[in-house]
């Protein structure tokens, strides 16, 4: 398992922004994390900051991005804004994080008891109730 932190993140912004570690070093790291979240090998610290891991991970996997009228795509005042929202408990992406974890969490037990009450069914099936059930919670 490789373990990730709420302190990690903000560290890799914190070194991105202080320009520490280059753009190209955050995003190799970023992406190393999301491959073994990929993998489920991938472990939160604290478990309940998981969603604000995750956004961090996959916002910072593309700090590198090359633009056609200039370098990169964001610039340091894009980290920062970022950060101070991920960071900010109140801040509409937050809230948003985890409003979206509670609907996953809510259609997978939906989707659990549905499974037990039509047993034996394709997984075909079971998918497509699944999308059923995230397009009602309004899940992507």
């Amino acid at each position: 398992m490789i373990k990730v932190s709420l302190e990690d993140i903000k560290n890799k912004f914190d070194e991105l922004i202080d320009e520490k570690l280059t753009r190209e070093q955050v995003s190799a790291w970023a992406l190393e994390k999301e491959q073994a979240n990929d993998n489920e090998l991938l472990e939160y610290y604290p478990i309940n900051c998981q969603p604000i891991i995750l956004d961090g991970i996959q916002y910072l996997t593309g700090v590198d991005l090359p633009t056609t009228d200039r370098k990169y795509l964001f610039c340091k005042e894009d980290f920062i804004d970022y950060k101070n929202q991920l960071f900010d408990d109140d801040s509409d992406l937050v809230k948003g994080l985890h409003e979206h974890v509670k609907n996953c969490q809510e259609v997978e037990k939906e989707l659990l008891e549905f499974q037990e009450k039509h047993p034996n069914q394709s997984y075909q099936f079971y998918m497509e109730q699944a999308e059923k059930m995230m397009d009602r919670k309004k899940i992507k």
